[in-house]
């Protein structure tokens, strides 16, 4: 099967996953249209996009300049859970899940504040797959010429995501460390 038949294949899998998980909107925002683009092929290089909605801290859709609309995954970090149950451990040794809410909630805040309704940059990784286990594009996303997920990072919205593979894996070690070290934002749960 040629690579553009499995896309074809998948896309009824994904839409019938997407409506029987449920599509991750809040209670009194009305959810979207969403078909996610089938060639990611630009995007792994750099495209601009326009971000039409934050789902959470690291999850947002956007449309890309071609006119196709995208769900995209933050690539290398990951924020606390607000459409979900945040788990004991998930970040380092912080066992309190009512306080990752509250940062999952800050992380959202802090995306949306930056990105909604902003024209972005994503960029692929080499050592990263393009698209993850949701089929989202995984991707990083610059806004105003800065890395969204360093920014995160630094400020304690978000943990690495040691799960998957990143070439700024090191890069946002360190940021994470010194968020952690100065109990920034979610590093204050613990």
């Amino acid at each position: 099967m040629n690579p553009q038949a499995s896309k074809l294949f998948l896309l009824p899998v994904v839409l019938l996953l997407l409506i029987a998980c449920g599509n991750g909107s809040q209670p009194g925002i009305e959810a979207t249209a969403f078909m996610p683009s089938l060639d990611t092929s630009a995007v792994l290089k750099r495209s601009k996009a326009q971000v039409t909605r934050i789902i959470d801290g690291d999850t947002f859709e956007v449309v890309l300049e071609d006119g196709s609309s995208d769900m995209v995954r933050l690539l290398g970090v990951d924020t606390p859970e607000t459409n979900g149950q945040n788990k004991p451990h998930e970040y380092g040794t912080i066992t309190n899940t009512a306080c990752l809410d509250k940062w999952g909630a800050q992380a959202t805040s802090f995306a949306f504040n930056l990105l909604q309704s902003r024209s972005v940059t994503l960029q692929g990784d080499k050592v990263a797959d393009e698209r993850g286990f949701y089929n989202r594009l995984l991707a990083y996303i610059k806004v105003g010429g800065q890395d969204f997920g360093s920014l995160l990072l630094a400020q304690g919205y978000a943990r690495v995501y040691e799960e998957g593979e990143s070439s700024k894996k090191q890069e946002y070690r360190l940021l994470q460390s010194k968020a952690n070290m100065q109990r920034l934002g979610l590093w204050e749960c613990g």
